[in-house]
């Protein structure tokens, strides 16, 4: 064998070699990124969990915080002259209106608790306010005021159909889902 022929197979030989290593290097390389995003993927689970929990909490938060900013007086002559009564069907739309005379604000202070309803409703609905929150604080007044201003809510339906409709229609949800809770369970099932 030729001086040319023993360095031509050294060579191959630490080729061999090098791109061996080459390749044990990148096996490994690969291996450590395929970790990583494993890694990765658990971390962002977490996260993604971790968000849900805050937006969940954050809702509560300011389901509790709009609560609390109803009970500031904004409309408690509303509710004390109209909803604190002893009453269960509507009070007729002229004694309503004679007694808008009697009190000038509270006409207004009727829309304005009418209208803080509709809106809780209107977050529950999609989701900024908890609808269970809500069900908890304020379902007694809200179903109270849809019955007792039954004929006051229709007066104005005739001018838009609308008018504080969300409201209405979460006070019957929760009366139907109450409706449901009462009835027997169908025959043939088991659990």
């Amino acid at each position: 064998m030729t001086l040319f022929e023993s360095w031509s197979l050294v060579i191959a030989v630490i080729n061999i070699v090098i791109i061996t290593g080459g390749l044990i290097f990148t096996y490994r390389q690969i291996k450590l990124t395929g970790e990583q995003v494993k890694a990765n993927a658990e971390q962002t689970k977490l996260l993604v969990a971790s968000h849900a929990d805050n937006h969940e909490w954050n809702r509560r938060f300011a389901t509790q915080e709009i609560l609390l900013l109803s009970s500031s007086g904004k409309f408690d002559e509303a509710v004390s002259l109209l909803l604190e009564q002893d009453r269960t069907t509507p009070i007729p739309k002229e004694e309503l209106f004679a007694k808008f005379k009697e009190h000038p604000e509270l006409q207004t202070k009727t829309h304005i608790m009418l209208n803080f309803f509709e809106a809780l409703a209107r977050g529950a609905k999609y989701g900024i306010y908890d609808e269970d929150i809500i069900k908890n604080a304020r379902r007694g007044t809200m179903k109270r005021s849809v019955t007792i201003l039954r004929e006051y809510i229709d007066h104005w339906r005739r001018q838009n159909y609308k008018y504080w409709i969300e409201h209405e229609q979460l006070v019957q949800k929760w009366d139907d889902e109450d409706i449901r809770k009462l009835g027997k369970a169908p025959i043939g099932l088991t659990k």
